[in-house]
């Protein structure tokens, strides 16, 4: 593979001299917003991308605008771009060597299901993280006579499934079922924590896999009695239990319940379960979608977005206190966000800060790290169907925007956290309106 990729390049380099530019089949000027054909010989073809991208990748290894390919059979090609922007796209082209193309211009159709990707004879397309229907375009090259046929459109239906990425958690005594949160779990006669996997087939045919994990606790045995067993109007009775496996809970204490994903933060740091909601005399706080080892505390997303079309800042320096994390695998395991945010405000102000300093730091919210929007992305399905009962701002996953995070990567360069969950860098003094705050805080 490595000498083919060189000697892709060394061809290339030699194109402009020997072979003449492709021309269309129509003779007229190709089209920008496709891949294109630029050169061609016998075994060989260039295709060129839009000119104006930030930045290219191929699947034949190259990172130019350009791409050698050799035509022994017949292959797709791939350019994975990043526009002015900040858009990600992906163009695409099949080449065929002594084969029928199918008419240009018409339309193909085609489903799969969400995560799922599609490899087809002209469209290989990655898993698929948004529900609804794509438009894609491939443009057909004839390498046998050097010659662009037009293009190829599919329309890819993406199906929802449901795959439950964070497990569900609850308890009940021995001896009870369980019929919540669309599990139906017959009675359960053993203690100990189980492991329910519940498989569904939706009405698109798309697999549908949930997990709950089940912990059924001793029914404990209580026997009642008073002293007294006959007793006048307006007189008092103590009334005593006696059990072997029970434990006593004073007057006054609650047993905190567990905290899961997902679960509601409420005024004065109080945890009501999703299911549970609306409470009477509840104010909610934000959404829960961190949990340590303790058990009890953690993080919560807001509710809203606090800024939009907002730089990260408009001075390009480094920040006394606040490290740069240059590598990506430092960049997923930071999780300091509250101590980058107060850093940045000890700093400087709003004025050239502004992602920093909108969220209500005086209050405890702050601008997340890196690591945590990462973690916070990965439980966006629990976070959006607590936002549906709470109401609030869902994280759509049919549009683009960008999370600006805390942690900077280089004096010029912020980290940022997308719609489809790429991780990347960007000129701090960057802005467009999807350019998005979401502060968080912890409890």
């Amino acid at each position: 593979m490595v000498l083919i990729r060189l000697l892709n390049t060394i061809l290339l380099l030699l194109l402009p001299w020997c072979v003449a530019p492709a021309q269309t089949s129509e003779g007229e000027p190709e089209r920008a917003e496709r891949l294109t054909l630029d050169y061609c010989v016998e075994g060989l073809i260039s295709l060129r991308a839009p000119y104006d991208q930030l930045s290219y990748h191929w699947n034949s290894g190259s990172t130019q605008s350009t791409s050698p390919f050799l035509t022994y059979s017949s292959f797709n090609a791939e350019c994975e771009t990043v526009s002015p922007d900040g858009n990600p796209h992906t163009y695409y082209a099949h080449v065929c060597i002594n084969e029928n193309l199918p008419s240009t211009h018409q339309i193909i159709y085609d489903t799969v299901c969400l995560g799922e990707p599609l490899v087809s004879k002209y469209f290989h397309i990655e898993r698929n993280n948004q529900v609804g229907t794509f438009t894609y375009t491939a443009t057909l090259i004839d390498a046998e006579f050097c010659r662009d046929m037009g293009d190829l459109v599919l329309q890819l239906t993406v199906n929802p499934k449901f795959l439950d990425i964070h497990p569900y958690y609850d308890t009940i005594c021995c001896g009870e079922d369980y019929h919540l949160d669309g599990f139906d779990i017959g009675c359960q006669d053993s203690v100990g924590v189980f492991t329910f996997t519940d498989y569904q087939t939706n009405i698109y045919g798309c697999d549908s896999i949930r997990e709950m994990n089940l912990c059924v606790v001793r029914t404990p045995d209580i026997d009642t009695y008073v002293e007294t067993p006959v007793l006048c109007e307006g007189e008092d009775a103590t009334i005593y239990a006696v059990s072997e496996n029970a434990t006593i809970i004073p007057n006054g204490i609650s047993i905190p319940p567990q905290i899961g994903i997902g679960d509601i933060l409420c005024e004065g740091d109080t945890i009501v379960k999703a299911k549970h909601w609306p409470v009477i005399n509840k104010v909610v706080k934000g959404i829960i979608f961190y949990v340590d080892s303790t058990g009890q505390h953690g993080w919560a997303v807001n509710l809203i977005n606090q800024g939009y079309g907002i730089k990260w800042s408009t001075e390009r320096v480094d920040i006394p206190g606040l490290e740069n994390v240059a590598e990506y695998a430092d960049a997923i395991n930071d999780f300091n966000g509250k101590q980058h945010t107060q850093a940045i405000r000890d700093f400087s102000s709003s004025d050239f800060y502004p992602a920093a300093f909108v969220p209500r730091f005086v209050d405890g919210w702050y601008l997340p790290s890196i690591g945590q929007l990462v973690i916070l992305y990965g439980c966006l399905p629990e976070i959006n169907q607590s936002i549906d009962k709470t109401g609030g701002v869902k994280f759509t996953m049919d549009g683009i925007w960008w999370l600006w995070s805390s942690s900077p990567n280089s004096t010029r360069d912020a980290w940022y956290l997308n719609s489809t969950g790429l991780t990347d860098t960007a000129d701090k003094y960057y802005t467009n309106d999807n350019c998005r705050v979401r502060s968080v805080i912890d409890f």
